[in-house]
């Protein structure tokens, strides 16, 4: 195996983590990569580490977002790297060591487009917390699944063929986040893997932006939604995506910016709700927004996690 994989990883003041993040990539066990670390315009000394390393290794390359967010900084760093294959990263998390060796095998070797790997969920220093386990269930669910985020994957989880990235690049510069769009694009297009392996440390901390797995605010669960619908807009204006969607993909779709938007108001509308199509479940929530206490919504939010994790075992 010789072949570059380009690993790119957005920066956004991570003075506290990055070191290790550079760490586990001139760790790996397979060698011949590029870094592309890309600064969304740090205002703490997180280039400065960087800097730092780029200076002893060449194969470390430091660049401004030209833009501004993960999304444009993940569109900076692909449009100047140089790799067969790509694995997406960030600035505060950690790759095993022999994450890119395992990949570029498995890829090699099944031919796939793209292919996605388990991850790790770990504390701020790096301890154990549970596993992100993805299975077969986006390769074997539909595009409403992973649209409805029941078969999604992180995009920390995937590694691809960057000739065939362009399914899903450049990445729309409106969206919130980037992980629904490339789930989309590839299922709809791709053909994809799955490596039953956890690859990925994904640090959770505080300084999160979109709030660690294991908050269970209401406010934090109404930003979730919010930034999910705004991915469901965008995809919705999108004439290309919506020709490879079926009826019941559009109608979840139409359903979640629907959900978000009465989920969101302050003022209570019976009539809206009435005509609006959603769930009974999803009433019931509405409902419950507009009138019980945000403490008592995240009660009974962590339950419904809890009740969901003891399923799973």
């Amino acid at each position: 195996m010789d072949t570059l994989v380009s690993v790119i990883m957005p920066v956004f003041n991570e003075e506290k983590f990055i070191a290790e993040a550079i760490e586990s990539i001139l760790g790996q066990t397979y060698q011949k990569w590029e870094l592309l670390i890309v600064d969304d315009h740090s205002k703490d000394n997180s280039m400065e580490v960087a800097s730092s390393y780029a200076r002893r290794d060449s194969r470390l390359l430091i660049l401004q977002n030209t833009g501004k967010g993960k999304v444009a900084a993940f569109n900076t760093g692909f449009s100047r790297a140089n790799g067969q294959y790509v694995h997406l990263f960030a600035g505060d998390d950690v790759l095993t060591p022999e994450c890119l060796e395992r990949c570029v095998s498995e890829i090699t070797r099944t031919q796939c487009t793209a292919i996605y790997h388990d991850m790790l969920v770990v504390s701020e220093d790096l301890s154990p917390m549970t596993t992100l386990k993805f299975g077969n269930r986006f390769i074997e669910g539909t595009l409403d699944q992973i649209i409805g985020k029941e078969a999604n994957i992180a995009s920390g989880a995937w590694f691809f063929n960057k000739s065939a990235s362009e399914l899903a690049w450049p990445l729309p510069d409106s969206l919130p986040y980037e992980d629904v769009w490339i789930a989309v694009c590839f299922k709809a297009q791709a053909q994809t893997g799955y490596l039953a392996e956890k690859l990925y440390k994904y640090r959770q901390h505080s300084n999160q932006t979109f709030g660690r797995l294991n908050d269970f605010s209401w406010s934090t669960f109404v930003y979730r939604i919010h930034r999910n619908a705004l991915v469901m807009k965008y995809l919705l204006d999108c004439t290309e995506i919506i020709k490879a969607l079926n009826k019941e993909t559009l109608r979840v779709l139409i359903n979640q910016t629907g959900f978000d938007n009465l989920l969101s108001q302050n003022q209570s509308n019976f009539s809206q709700l009435a005509v609006s199509g959603l769930s009974i479940k999803r009433k019931i929530i509405v409902m419950l927004a507009w009138y019980m206490p945000t403490w008592f919504l995240s009660y009974l939010l962590r339950i419904k996690i809890k009740l969901n994790e003891w399923k799973v075992k």
